[in-house]
């Protein structure tokens, strides 16, 4: 249960990580 706990907050912390890329690589374009 706990792996599975590790498992769920790491894909968490992977989608927030992609989500964070995307919208600083957006700003960027924009600046840019």
């Amino acid at each position: 249960m706990t792996r599975l706990a590790n498992l769920d907050i790491d894909l968490l912390r992977s989608f927030l990580a992609v989500a964070r890329t995307r919208s600083f690589s957006r700003a960027g374009a924009e600046l840019h």
